[in-house]
């Protein structure tokens, strides 16, 4: 930590002696502003994400509208005040943030590489706006842009797998939100496709997996089809068999199984005694980092 505090030091005698109009004095305030950020992300002081979004508030104000680096600019600020939403717990900022990653996207040419992960920076703002007002528009919002979002990136993209997941696992928010059938039957479509993408060596397959069985028990407990129940289980199963022991989701994965195996044990009327060490599978492999979700640059 010294040495990146010796660094925002030095980045901040550098500004001071770099007048306005010198051609490197934005770029700079750019370094300074990776600086805080970093720095905020490991110490979670949010002295440093307002002094970096004020900084970058002012890289915007520098940068003509026309310089093909305006939206990456614009777009980066509007992460920091979605950053600092989600920090803070405080809605201050949000509105905001929907404006400018709105006009980022607009700002960005369908074609351009970064199209649609700027869709995708949208459609969070539009979560986590959600996450605050509990308005079913703001998740259909989100949905109808990361339905966009999917359809314009091609089947062999990297990312074409993580963008149907996510649509997937808002659906299914909106179906426990609306008891629409419609929803859950396009959320476990899009959530199957994504896992026949990827590899069981993935670091999200087993998550995927517990996301696509907690589709399948959302779907039996509106429907009562058992053929879900027995889904969700065989689905929940594989999650802890693919799972090492040593990862930390473990617990998580286990928890769950043993919530749909309940369901199965009360649709049976407890017929016999369940015991939750019946959940506790063997696991094998590897440990794999599993990622949140974030806000893209």
């Amino acid at each position: 930590m010294d040495d990146l505090d010796e660094s925002i030091q030095s980045h901040r005698q550098a500004i001071q002696r770099t007048p306005e109009d010198h051609p490197e004095f934005a770029g700079r305030l750019c370094k300074i502003v990776e600086a805080l950020r970093l720095r905020y992300r490991r110490t979670r002081e949010i002295e440093d994400l307002q002094e970096s979004i004020q900084i970058q508030r002012r890289v915007v104000q520098l940068t003509p509208k026309d310089h093909p680096d305006f939206a990456a600019k614009l777009n980066d600020l509007g992460g920091m005040l979605l950053l600092r939403v989600e920090g803070t717990r405080k809605s201050e900022g949000l509105e905001e943030s929907i404006q400018i990653c709105r006009q980022v996207v607009q700002l960005t040419p369908k074609d351009h590489p970064d199209h649609s992960p700027r869709l995708d920076n949208l459609a969070v703002a539009y979560q986590v706006l959600y996450e605050r007002t509990r308005k079913t528009d703001d998740l259909k919002q989100a949905i109808q842009i990361l339905r966009q979002s999917a359809q314009l990136t091609p089947k062999d993209h990297p990312d074409f797998e993580g963008r149907l997941n996510n649509l997937a696992n808002v659906l299914g928010q909106l179906c426990r939100r609306t008891q629409q059938t419609d929803d859950i039957d396009e959320a476990i479509d899009n959530s199957r496709q994504a896992l026949k993408g990827i590899s069981e060596t993935h670091p999200e397959f087993a998550r995927w997996l517990d996301g696509l069985q907690q589709l399948f028990q959302l779907r039996y407990k509106q429907t009562g089809d058992i053929d879900n129940l027995e889904e969700a289980i065989r689905l929940a199963r594989q999650a802890v068999q693919s799972t090492p022991k040593d990862d930390p989701d473990l617990e998580i994965l286990q928890s769950n199984l043993e919530d749909v195996l309940q369901l199965e044990y009360k649709r049976t009327a407890g017929s016999r005694p369940f015991h939750p060490s019946e959940t506790r599978i063997h696991v094998i492999g590897e440990p794999q980092d599993i990622q949140g979700r974030f806000f893209q640059r």
